[in-house]
């Protein structure tokens, strides 16, 4: 096992009857990385087999420094992280966090994107000047520049 065990879950994610025990741990290294490790226990032979806890993909590790936030929310497990922008000692805070929710089929797990983050757009440094913008049409009283506003608003939640 890499790393020291910082949290253990207790879950049958499948249903199945077979309880699935979580192992989280957490290597010492500058960047916090989390790893998993996944047993599921079957009364038939009183063993724990191993389960393949899934690598990140490349866009889920995009803006990725560790500190991950793991819980089991409705029988799934629950993956949270802050998104950087920047590498190395460079990388900030983008403000935005990446969610991802694990769940089990058949002793393979299956993972979702539940966040709708994008590491492409810089938050902190578009936020102020987005303020600005509805600030500036918020003074304006044509209908036109309200729908363009409105407009604007839908990106930006969306």
């Amino acid at each position: 096992m890499d790393g020291a065990i910082i949290d253990v879950y207790n879950s049958d994610m499948d249903v199945d009857g077979n309880p699935e025990i979580l192992i989280q741990a957490k290597s010492k290294d500058t960047t916090n990385y989390t790893s998993i490790y996944a047993f599921e226990f079957n009364d038939n032979n009183s063993k724990a087999n191993k389960l393949d806890f899934p690598k990140l993909t490349s866009s889920q590790r995009k803006g990725y420094r560790g500190n991950d936030n793991f819980y089991i929310k409705e029988g799934k497990l629950m993956r949270e992280f802050s998104i950087f922008n920047g590498t190395g000692k460079d990388a900030k805070p983008s403000g935005a966090k990446r969610q991802l929710e694990y769940g089990l089929r058949g002793n393979e797990f299956t993972v979702k994107q539940l966040s709708k983050d994008s590491t492409d757009v810089k938050q902190p440094d578009n936020q102020p000047a987005k303020t600005d913008e509805k600030k500036s049409s918020d003074k304006q009283s044509s209908s036109s520049s309200s729908k363009s506003s409105k407009k604007k608003h839908k990106r930006h939640r969306g």
